[in-house]
């Protein structure tokens, strides 16, 4: 996809090979100002997890995150969190088909406030995008919307949508674990996140993009604070993990 501000979009389908560089020309035209219509289907989930002070941590955590839901994409981005926390919203809508569109506008309410921009996603195929602001807390909710903008944004008094339906979503707290007992395995964690039910999952080897875990009671979530594990024996002097997932609000507020 090609375009530009004051010109219209045009498309190619490429297909590549493994390690193929290939230059491809786009012819794009001038265009008129057209009112587009706001991106439909507008929806937000929250995840709160530990601040990842390797990559192998951040990639654990991001394999949960695309486990549990297969639209998060992972993000390697690093950023300053508040309170030593990764808060983060991520907003999923469909994208506006429009070869007049050049991105879309975020914007951002908390509490009962106005909403304020958040920043012009420039990625018209997107459907997708993820709050890293550091400013985002927890235990606090967050409303969002999104526009279209066309490509003589914001040359153009129509240059802008209307918003879209609103999301709105809450924030967790920090899910904090609770050493194990043995005899049997039993994982433990405290309250105090603001989780409603809990998804364990215990792995063989450190979790990480396309590692499969051993065992994990997401399709039987418990309400408790404890879990005691049912799956394949383990072996003695051998090292695993686990994770556990908090969830509430309809599943759309996560934390690790």
């Amino acid at each position: 996809n090609a375009g530009g501000l004051g010109y219209q979009s045009s498309e190619v389908g490429i297909v590549f090979d493994p390690r193929e560089v290939v230059t491809q020309d786009f012819t794009i035209g001038q265009t008129d100002s057209v009112a587009l219509d706001p991106p439909t289907n507008l929806g937000a989930v929250s995840w709160t997890a530990p601040a990842a002070n390797r990559s192998s941590e951040r990639a654990a955590y991001e394999a949960i995150k695309k486990r549990f839901d297969p639209r998060h994409r992972v993000d390697s981005a690093s950023r300053s969190t508040y309170a030593g926390r990764q808060v983060e919203v991520e907003l999923f809508f469909d994208p506006v088909l429009s070869l007049n569109l050049l991105g879309y506008g975020i914007y951002r309410a908390q509490g009962t406030a106005n909403f304020n921009s958040v920043t012009f996603l420039r990625e018209p195929i997107a459907g997708y995008f993820v709050d890293l602001d550091s400013a985002l807390q927890p235990f606090t909710n967050y409303a969002y919307a999104v526009t279209s903008l066309n490509t003589l944004y914001p040359n153009a008094s129509n240059s802008e949508s209307d918003f879209s339906n609103e999301a709105s979503v809450q924030t967790l707290g920090d899910l904090t674990l609770v050493q194990p007992t043995l005899n049997p395995l039993t994982f433990r964690w405290s309250s105090g996140s603001g989780s409603e039910e809990y998804a364990v999952y215990v792995f063989d080897t450190f979790p990480g993009v396309d590692v499969s875990s051993i065992w994990s009671n997401e399709e039987a979530t418990t309400t408790a604070l404890s879990v005691q594990y049912t799956g394949p024996a383990l072996q003695p002097g051998k090292r695993y993990y686990y994770i556990v997932l908090g969830l509430a609000n309809d599943r759309n507020s996560r934390a690790l």
